[in-house]
């Protein structure tokens, strides 16, 4: 668990969410290429058993400080939007993909002086444990600064076409 705007205030804290996210896997990537010959085989496959993070992300309001007893004192957080980052890491499993985000992270990192420095897919609404109201998600792939234009290209064809489907349009209209 990581969380950004506490204890010091950070007011771009969701871009610096989504850009540690991204930096995470880019190192673990780094680390599986370096150590490949190092880690144990799958035996079903013959690939090496390489490490795959997830990450979940929300933004929102928590409680943060020092939780607990005077025998295990944490600096932590709690709340309903923890618990939601928690249930985004998880759905990463079923969208076969590594970083999603909340709505609400979203259109907070996608904002200000870095607008259009992330490039994410639209993905789709879903609805969580213990959580009622369906929650946009987005995919965040990465820096578009970092990304070969074919993907940014490919990640903009695709939320087109998702724009199309949450509107419960089949097609787009031709004009």
């Amino acid at each position: 668990v990581s969380f950004f705007g506490a204890p010091i205030e950070d007011p771009e804290n969701a871009y610096h969410a989504c850009l540690a996210g991204i930096r995470m896997l880019q190192a673990e990537a780094k680390y599986n290429e370096e150590n490949k010959s190092k880690l144990p085989i799958i035996k079903e496959t013959g690939e090496p058993f390489y490490l795959h993070s997830r990450v979940g992300i929300n933004t929102g309001n928590m409680v943060v400080g020092n939780m607990g007893t005077s025998k295990k004192l944490n600096y932590t957080i709690m709340g309903n939007n923890v618990n939601l980052a928690s249930r985004l890491e998880g759905t990463n499993k079923v969208y076969n993909s590594w970083i999603i985000c909340s709505d609400t992270t979203w259109q907070a990192a996608d904002s200000g002086i870095h607008k259009g420095e992330l490039i994410a897919r639209k993905l789709d609404y879903v609805r969580v444990v213990n959580v009622n109201k369906p929650v946009q998600i987005h995919n965040i792939l990465g820096l578009k600064s970092e990304m070969d234009p074919a993907q940014v290209e490919a990640a903009a064809l695709f939320n087109e076409g998702m724009r199309y489907y949450l509107m419960g349009s089949d097609t787009p209209e031709v004009k």
